[in-house]
């Protein structure tokens, strides 16, 4: 059976990635939207209606499969805490990266340059880049995203304390040969703009959603039939 959704993609049928992936469900939704309004576990329980030990054993299943980093651990605005806050797209030279690339000159000399293996895979690109100064990596980079549909493969979210860190970490990736260019911008609170850490999809919405799933499901079934 086909299912065509192009005639009424107006909210009316949502695929929601929570579900399909099969780590959370609307209970584990409720769990998180109480946490972080603040509420104890012994409040979670009673309000969304499930035993204090299932709010534990959900949390503890939810950790384990990386939904939430750390249970009971505290959200932070990071623009309060560190002096600068930067998002950085990274395009990779893969040309250079690649052996059979060739030909690659040096852009002010023009002396052949050697070629530096690239890893086969963007997970591994950022193994790579993680590696070159491990310690710096887990120090200031807070996300990493592979991106699509732009000049740039990589986005990094960073914060730190000194400038010369951001450059330091940027000068080391650039002498492995693999970085092209580096466009980063710093983001700050003063330019009236509210950084969330944390976001949590509102489980009425995404319930209502499914529902019409599943309503503009059926029908699609009823008239394929």
């Amino acid at each position: 059976m086909v299912i065509s959704l192009t005639a009424s993609l107006d909210e009316t049928a949502i695929p929601f990635r929570i579900i399909q992936e099969g780590k959370v469900d609307l209970t584990d939704l409720r769990i998180l939207k109480k946490l972080l309004e603040g509420k104890s576990l012994k409040d979670v329980s009673s309000e969304v209606g499930v035993a204090e030990k299932t709010v534990a054993n959900r949390l503890a299943a939810m950790e384990k499969n990386e939904v939430i980093l750390k249970k009971g651990g505290p959200i932070v605005d990071i623009l309060h805490l560190y002096n600068y806050f930067f998002v950085a797209f990274v395009k990779l030279h893969l040309g250079a990266a690649i052996p059979e690339g060739g030909g690659r000159t040096h852009p002010i000399t023009g002396a052949p340059m050697p070629p530096t293996p690239a890893p086969p895979s963007w997970l591994e690109v950022l193994d790579t880049m993680k590696r070159i100064d491990k310690e710096l990596f887990a120090k200031i980079v807070r996300y990493a995203f592979v991106t699509m549909g732009t000049e740039y493969d990589i986005m990094l979210i960073i914060s730190t304390q000194s400038i010369e860190e951001y450059t330091r970490f940027f000068s080391q990736l650039q002498r492995k040969g693999f970085i092209e260019k580096v466009w980063g911008h710093t983001v700050v609170s003063y330019a009236g703009y509210h950084y969330d850490p944390i976001a949590i999809p509102d489980p009425d919405e995404v319930e209502a959603g499914l529902r019409r799933t599943g309503t503009f499901l059926a029908k699609q079934k009823g008239l394929d039939s």
